[in-house]
């Protein structure tokens, strides 16, 4: 009986089994299918592909049409099937929406700037540790880029179609403009320092304009959004080269740019995380020279372990 059925099978999968075999063979499956008896292809591919074959027989009613043209009729679908499914999965994968399709990303290490021009001519200074999210062709009417990081605009004038820069839950609404943009998601602020021109700040219902030489600050945890003058906003420009003035800084600010800048640890004690400090870190200079000069200035101790440095023992009160 076992080579009977194996001499079946084989007929069946070749496509040479006659009516009486195909039912045969398809009156012993029903018997054993459930049952953990040995079926009588060795290999276990052959033994998956008659199950399969067999038990669809079945369930299309195999005595209503002959066998041979019932399995060409599911071959035929099974070949629709797997079109339909590959197509569903090509436009799944290359007729993405245009905003898909065309988002460029730019992202900055520690330390490392980039300078990037837009499609429309904006040009953009991007400040370490940063990302840049823009399309590669604006569309009709739009102009919008999202961002985190630093980042330094100089907006192509367009009257008609404003330009966005969003961060988070702000946007940054201008239409021809100098200004620097401050939101690390770490920060509990974001900033907007305005040099030339004018913007709009938007969160939900709170606007907020801007004018030349203000800074406008996003608080995250409030919602609200302040503007303050803001005199030394030129030394963006400097900044946007990675020549940094600080001006009346807490050390501890100083120490939190200085990690992103450099990739590196700053830890700083309650005796001197408060201390104010004055100073300017010049475009490749070395952070060991630099925070030695901090020290000096605050009258604080640098202790250095591998890549952290700890600045501590201050006397600035």
């Amino acid at each position: 009986m076992q080579d009977r059925i194996q001499e079946l099978a084989g007929k069946y999968l070749n496509g040479t089994a006659t009516e009486e075999e195909r039912q045969e063979l398809l009156t012993w499956y029903r018997h054993e299918a459930g049952k953990t008896s040995e079926w009588p292809l060795a290999s276990p591919e052959e033994k998956t592909l008659l199950k399969e074959r067999m038990l669809g027989n079945l369930l299309q009613h195999i005595g209503k049409t002959k066998p041979r043209k019932r399995f060409t009729m599911l071959k035929y679908a099974a070949v629709f099937v797997l079109l339909i499914l590959s197509g569903l999965i090509a436009r799944k994968l290359f007729h993405k929406t245009p905003a898909q399709q065309s988002a460029q990303i730019i992202t900055t290490g520690y330390g490392e700037r980039k300078k990037i021009q837009l499609p429309d001519g904006t040009m953009v200074w991007l400040g370490p540790a940063s990302t840049l999210t823009y399309p590669e062709k604006f569309m009709a009417g739009k102009r919008e880029v999202t961002m985190e990081g630093e980042a330094f605009f100089e907006v192509m004038k367009n009257e008609e179609i404003p330009f966005f820069v969003h961060t988070g839950k702000l946007s940054t609404q201008v239409l021809g403009t100098s200004f620097n943009v401050h939101a690390y998601p770490a920060d509990a602020d974001v900033k907007v320092t305005l040099l030339s021109g004018s913007v709009l700040l938007t969160q939900g219902t709170v606007r907020q304009n801007l004018r030349p030489l203000e800074q406008g600050v996003f608080h995250k945890t409030t919602g609200g959004i302040d503007a303050y003058s803001y005199p030394d906003a030129a030394a963006m420009l400097e900044r946007r080269a990675g020549n940094i003035s600080y001006s009346n800084i807490t050390v501890a600010a100083v120490a939190t740019d200085l990690e992103r800048m450099f990739g590196v640890k700053i830890t700083t004690d309650p005796s001197t995380s408060g201390c104010v400090f004055y100073g300017r870190l010049k475009n490749g200079e070395d952070i060991d020279a630099f925070l030695s000069k901090l020290c000096i200035v605050v009258n604080a101790r640098l202790i250095k372990k591998g890549e952290q440095y700890i600045i501590t023992q201050g006397n600035c009160r």
